[in-house]
């Protein structure tokens, strides 16, 4: 009540429903405004506005950010969400594009 309003940073490592508005509550605080920053790891984009996308905005998501939520999720890492038979065909491939890299190395030039 006494009008002072100010920021205050709280980090989750879990979320509830309405978590952070009970706790805030609890302690007699007052939540006029929420902004997510992070979510799985991935920092939200920050570009329109203080805090990132407008609302209802979106973006792709890198492969490197796809791979952290992956693992978070506990899906484990790119490789391991394969089949055995993409794994297979995707060694086969590197091994194709090794050999024939090697091949051309060893292939004589005309003189």
């Amino acid at each position: 009540e006494g009008g002072g309003g100010g920021d205050l940073r709280i980090e989750l490592g879990e979320g509830r429903n309405r978590q952070i508005r009970k706790m805030s509550e609890a302690l007699g605080l007052e939540v006029t405004a929420l902004h997510r920053v992070c979510f799985a790891g991935v920092r939200l984009l920050e570009g329109q506005g203080e805090w990132g996308a407008a609302p209802g905005g979106w973006a792709r998501l890198t492969d490197e950010e796809k791979a952290l939520i992956g693992v978070r999720a506990g899906l484990g890492s790119r490789d391991e969400q394969r089949t055995p038979q993409e794994r297979a065909a995707r060694k086969a491939k590197k091994l194709a594009k090794k050999l024939a890299k090697e091949d051309t190395r060893q292939t004589p030039k005309p003189e």
